[in-house]
């Protein structure tokens, strides 16, 4: 976001340290009065301009993302406003299979993050890039031909696969399930 700040700022010649001061001003009045309305109001209008830069932000970026990826995104963006219906209209949904489904969608973005990082990082040629011969590369998932992609991404689908046989197949206790006795 300070990127989009010192852009606008040199394009429009304001000042940005105005609309903190600005803020400040009005959050310590509204404290001083001890209204909540207004400290309501004034941190309703901090959120939203910072909704509004971000806003700007991904439709000046959107025609370069891939279809895919925007995909992903409206589809967090559904599972956050599933969320949100979820809490605020007390939805009687299965938890556990949502949460499930959750936590696999974090591991798909940890797994990928991985790879697209490393790549990042050898693009940069910051970190070196051993080629796998007769490999392929699968772009969306953030799998790539070198062996500093691969091995991460491989030690996490290996921790992975540890914890479902140890909590799914054998039955290992969770935490916060043990039994206590009450004698």
């Amino acid at each position: 976001m300070s990127g989009i700040r010192s852009i606008l700022q040199r394009r429009t010649g304001r000042d940005f340290r105005a609309w903190n001061a600005f803020i400040d001003k009005q959050v310590g009045g509204a404290l001083a009065r001890g209204s909540l309305w207004s400290l309501f109001v004034v941190s309703g209008l901090s959120i939203f301009r910072e909704g509004a830069e971000t806003a700007i932000f991904y439709v000046g970026m959107s025609p370069s993302i891939d279809p895919m990826q925007m995909l992903l995104g409206i589809a967090a963006v559904l599972l956050g406003i599933l969320a949100l219906l979820m809490i605020k209209y007390s939805v009687k949904l299965p938890l556990r299979p949502f949460f499930l489904t959750s936590s696999a969608f974090i591991y798909l973005l940890v797994f990928r993050f991985i790879g697209e990082s490393i790549h990042s990082l050898q693009v940069a040629t910051w970190v070196p890039a051993h080629s796998i011969s007769r490999s392929i590369s699968v772009n969306v998932l953030g799998i790539y031909p070198t062996l500093e992609t691969v091995i991460p991404q491989a030690a996490l689908l290996v921790y992975l696969l540890i914890r479902y046989r140890s909590v799914f197949i054998i039955g290992a206790p969770r935490e916060g399930t043990a039994k206590t006795s009450l004698k």
